[in-house]
């Protein structure tokens, strides 16, 4: 999603992205377990040669939202949407 920077008087201080209307909406529909799982279903599973595969190797009960505002290696403060982690079982069932 595009984010706009909104202006500061304050060249020292940490510009936050402007939302856009529908970016409190998809962050609430995404943040949600079961958009994901359908998201992750119907495109990837579904969609893509080889992607059931890839689907049944997440381990959905590693399933988790991560941290969404973030600050990275050259101290920019970064926020991002939504971000899932999820871990993948090796040939055995071991995550």
């Amino acid at each position: 999603m595009q984010h706009l920077e909104q202006p500061s008087a304050d060249p020292t201080v940490a510009k936050a992205p402007a939302r856009l209307p529908y970016d409190a909406l998809c962050k609430a529909f995404f943040s949600k377990t079961v958009a994901l799982l359908d998201l992750l279903f119907g495109f990837v599973a579904d969609g893509i040669p080889g992607g059931r595969d890839w689907f049944d190797r997440l381990d959905f009960s590693t399933l988790e939202l991560a941290p969404t505002e973030t600050i990275d290696d050259d101290f920019q403060h970064r926020f991002n949407d939504v971000v899932w982690r999820v871990r993948f079982r090796d040939a055995d069932g071991k995550t």
